[in-house]
């Protein structure tokens, strides 16, 4: 497939101006084992882009400290990414898929030089001269028994950047793991648990320590589905996270604690057996947005 876009937007006193159009190619081939299709293998490609946001436009100065600053970078342009994967599908459910992403212009902090006082640091979000990122993703849903659902998913990620054409690529080894059980309870009940763990990373002039989050949910559904009711609790664990600031000039280390929280919710569907019917898969689905499944999506 092929696809046009066209970007036009302008602040006031244009301060921000983005006037671009690209086009995004795609495609996807994809080989069955069988008959029924249960075992497949399929190759793809997708070229994407990545729009900066308003507050990563917003020239507007932050003051951290004394000497350090934060702004938005309104000559910032768009990212663009070419995404290749390879997957393997075994049983419809079990799937391993090896992926690249190479980057243009890609979006990362970094310290831009102070014009109006050059003993200040300025730490804004520029785009990077190189960003490249291989990995590999394993997806395991496992149903024990009927009441019992499990998705695992673990992902490694080698990835590489540089800020400036003169400095020398950095590379990290990352790896992201979540799991999702659900149970479905008597009496319409469903509890669920997720569980996020990544390890330290590294981008531009900035790293994130490992971080890993267990969250836990409860569901009641009742007046034959129409109604949810829903107890929530995120960061069971309180984890907390290290990060670090490092330019050639200023070096900052802030541990963010990341509190717990939890929540409560009562929803209504007013199509429940009357418009809409979708094929259910996998239960379990809310630890997805933590797991890179298909590079095309991103």
């Amino acid at each position: 497939g092929l696809r046009g876009e066209l970007t036009d937007a302008e602040s006031r006193g244009k301060i921000v101006e983005q006037h671009y159009f690209d086009l995004f190619p795609s495609g996807l081939l994809s080989y069955a084992f069988d008959e029924a299709s249960a075992h497949t293998l399929s190759l793809g490609y997708a070229r994407n882009i990545g729009r900066p946001s308003f507050w990563s436009l917003n020239p507007v100065r932050d003051q951290a400290s004394d000497y350090f600053y934060q702004a938005g970078n309104p000559n910032l342009k768009p990212a663009y990414t070419n995404n290749f994967w390879l997957t393997g599908v075994v049983k419809y459910r079990y799937s391993l898929t090896f992926w690249a992403t190479l980057y243009k212009d890609a979006m990362m902090q970094g310290s831009l030089p102070d014009v109006q006082n050059p003993d200040n640091v300025l730490f804004s979000t520029i785009n990077a001269d190189r960003q490249e990122m291989y990995g590999a993703t394993l997806s395991l849903p496992f149903q024990f028994v009927k009441w019992w659902t499990l998705n695992a998913n673990v992902s490694y990620i080698y990835k590489g950047d540089r800020l400036l054409a003169t400095d020398p690529m950095r590379w990290c080894h990352c790896v992201n793991l979540s799991a999702n059980t659900g149970f479905t309870l008597p009496r319409d009940f469903y509890f669920n648990v997720t569980y996020f763990f990544q390890n330290q990373v590294s981008q531009g002039e900035m790293t994130i320590g490992a971080l890993h989050f267990l969250s836990a949910s409860l569901k009641k559904t009742f007046s034959g589905g129409r109604w949810t009711a829903s107890l929530s609790a995120n960061n069971l664990l309180k984890a907390a996270m290290d990060l670090t600031i490092d330019t050639s000039a200023y070096r900052s280390v802030t541990n963010v604690e990341i509190p717990a929280s939890f929540g409560v919710s009562l929803t209504y569907n007013f199509n429940v057996g009357e418009m809409f019917r979708t094929k259910q898969i996998e239960k379990n689905v809310d630890a997805s947005r933590f797991t890179k499944s298909d590079p095309a999506g991103k």
